[in-house]
């Protein structure tokens, strides 16, 4: 017997909503570990690095969460040093 993704069940922890509350959450503090955007939004730890990594696009970065692509503010700085 093979596990096929999602196995029936519905998912209940990557909804837009539960996504946009782990965005505001992250944006009010860049240094929230994974386990208190779990519990926060009662999800499983598993499901919260999935919204924050693949939903979101952030990773860690000397404890803080960074956005995984440069803004056009980051953008223009690199410029301008180049």
């Amino acid at each position: 017997m093979t596990h096929e993704e999602g196995a029936g069940h519905p998912s209940t922890s990557t909804t837009d909503e539960k996504i946009q509350l782990a965005r505001e959450t992250l944006l009010a503090n860049r240094r929230v570990a994974i386990d208190e955007v779990a519990y926060s939004l009662q999800i499983s730890h598993g499901s919260a690095y999935q919204i924050i990594h693949d939903e979101l696009g952030f990773y860690k970065l000397c404890a803080r969460w960074v956005p995984r692509e440069l803004t056009a503010e980051h953008k223009r700085k690199h410029f301008e040093i180049c």
